[in-house]
């Protein structure tokens, strides 16, 4: 006889606890600093849902407009859905003002709470200008163009009710005032008006404060908001003369002009002038411009005075209103070191002099209009000589190359153009992230700075070393058949410039150190190798004194002695 036995099972499961949550359905939300924000009259789909095993009771709610306490939205206006393990409200409303919502799961006398804001904004987070012209204002002046003197207005619109927002106005490293804050619908104005825009300039001019202490082992041009401009560097403007156009820079223009001196102790001085290069912006009227043009003037007015770096006089920059911001140097008498190579290649001698009648220090500095390797050797060391100086400083240049170096008559090299701001770019040149806009140039750049966008002073010896093939080319220009756009990838796979025309197999060897980016040693240490500087010292250290003079130039207060000029000779770095 079969039996057959029946056996029921019973288990019973149940999770920790409920999961609680509110979703929000629309597509026409923006967030921003990870809160979301929806415009006024937006149709807003809103669940309410808990899963919990067993099922949970569930209340739905809302602020109370008065109150602010949170009441539970009438069941009339929500729809329920029940599963096996699920509870859902859903809720199709119209968004008329900010609101928190509330769903709660209720299980064994515990409540499982989840909130959740709903933010009205009129519109996105944004700031926006207005600008009316200075009564002071010319005929010359763009109208698009906001200049020193107008009347700017700026305005930044926030949500009213955006949580944890600290907003304010901030110039360069300064805590601008506001001028009010209005609250207009869902959104809040805070505005700046700025009555004179040489306020900006003001700023600019004063004293910037003391440096925090992470800055201070930066490159000195990452911290130009806090160099001071120091009013001994003023120029008179009724003692600068502007003659000729020299020539233009990326953003500006160079001119030469003459500097009479400022406290003249005699007839002889009262008619003697200095001849001196003069850097202006190519639109005079332009406040950008004119902005990075003082930050260059800010870095040069902090470098001591090198042989192999070009020396700052002065600057005009007291009526910036008509466009005359000046940036005064000494004169290269020879011009730009470019064109300066590129002029001489036919009376170019491929070989080192050899004359036993001149001493070791005339020898690397060969008088006269010619042009040997002898030269072109002088001229590597005296720009390695003129960028150690500037990375013990520190500073790193970003654009040594041949054309922002100039040179004398007596075959002196001076490294100029510190320039900061690039912002304008061309196929020679591609912009640096972040919103700095930094224009770069991409053949003197290093492999890992263009992967990058970092620049430190070994970017500074990769330059070097397309200069030197510049010096020994005579002016060449660097990957000569490779186009700017495809340099990147030319250094990636392992390819170099080719050795130059002009280059001696010991130059030759620092040259390739330097392209194969052996960095082993530091930026300093590799400037300083093989440089064999003692022998042009003597002629570069009567280059310094030259340019400790011209301090004399803008003395007010010069001691009124016959010959009196220095109370000690200043050292050679």
């Amino acid at each position: 006889m079969n039996t057959s036995l029946s056996v029921q099972w019973e288990v019973a499961i149940e999770n920790e606890q409920p999961d609680v949550h509110i979703t929000v359905h629309e597509p026409s939300l923006f967030t921003v600093l990870n809160q979301q924000f929806y415009p006024p009259d937006t149709h807003l789909r809103v669940d309410c849902v808990s899963i919990s095993i067993p099922p949970a009771d569930v209340t739905f709610e809302r602020t109370d407009r008065e109150s602010g306490d949170f009441v539970e939205i009438d069941q009339e206006l929500l729809k329920t859905y029940a599963g096996t393990f699920e509870r859902r409200f859903v809720w199709n409303m119209t968004l008329d003002e900010d609101t928190e919502l509330r769903c709660t799961s209720t299980r064994n006398g515990n409540k499982y709470p989840a909130t959740k804001a709903i933010i009205v904004a009129d519109q996105f987070f944004t700031v926006f200008s207005a600008f009316e012209k200075s009564d002071k204002a010319t005929s010359r002046e763009l109208p698009n163009v906001i200049y020193e003197g107008d009347n700017v207005k700026l305005t930044c619109v926030v949500p009213n009710e955006a949580a944890d927002w600290d907003v304010s106005w901030r110039f360069k490293n300064k805590t601008l005032e506001l001028s009010g804050t209005e609250v207009r619908g869902h959104s809040k104005l805070l505005v700046l008006d700025l009555k004179k825009l040489n306020m900006l300039y003001q700023m600019i001019r004063s004293d910037p404060g003391p440096m925090p202490e992470y800055l201070t082992e930066l490159p000195i041009e990452e911290r130009t908001d806090y160099l001071p401009y120091p009013r001994k560097f003023e120029i008179a403007r009724e003692n600068l003369e502007i003659c000729a156009k020299m020539g233009s820079v990326k953003f500006g223009f160079v001119e030469k002009g003459y500097l009479s001196m400022a406290d003249p102790k005699s007839q002889i001085e009262c008619k003697t002038r200095l001849p001196v290069a003069i850097k202006s912006t190519k639109r005079s009227f332009d406040v950008e411009l004119q902005t990075m043009l003082f930050e260059e003037l800010k870095i040069m007015c902090a470098i001591e005075k090198h042989p192999n770096v070009i020396s700052l006089i002065g600057a005009v920059t007291t009526n910036m209103r008509k466009g005359e911001i000046y940036l005064v140097t000494e004169y290269a008498d020879s011009g730009d070191f470019l064109n300066y190579l590129q002029k001489r290649k036919d009376i170019f001698h491929n070989g080192l002099f050899d004359d036993q009648q001149k001493t070791e220090s005339t020898r690397f500095l060969p008088s006269g209009d010619n042009l040997s390797t002898l030269d072109l050797i002088s001229f590597a060391l005296q720009i390695a000589n003129g960028m150690k100086f500037l990375a013990t400083v520190p500073c790193v240049h970003r654009d040594l190359a041949a054309r922002n170096v100039l040179i004398t008559s007596s075959k002196i090299c001076r490294i100029a153009d510190f320039r900061l701001a690039r912002r304008y770019a061309d196929k020679n040149y591609y912009r640096i992230k972040n919103g700095k806009q930094i224009a770069l140039p991409i053949p003197w750049m290093a492999p890992e700075a263009l992967e990058t966008l970092k620049f430190t002073e070994k970017n500074d010896v990769w330059s070097y070393g397309i200069t030197l093939y510049e010096i020994f080319t005579l002016g060449g220009q660097p990957y000569p058949h490779v186009q700017t756009e495809d340099i990147k990838a030319f250094l990636k796979s392992g390819k170099r410039n080719e050795q130059p025309e002009y280059c001696h197999y010991d130059v030759c060897s620092t040259f390739l150190i330097i392209n194969e980016l052996k960095f082993d040693c530091s930026a300093e240490h590799l400037f300083e190798k093989n440089m064999l500087l003692a022998r042009i010292d003597e002629q570069l250290h009567t280059e310094l004194e030259k340019q400790y003079k011209l301090e004399e130039w803008l003395m007010t207060n010069r001691p009124d002695i016959q010959g009196g000029t220095f109370t000690s000779r200043p050292e050679n770095n």
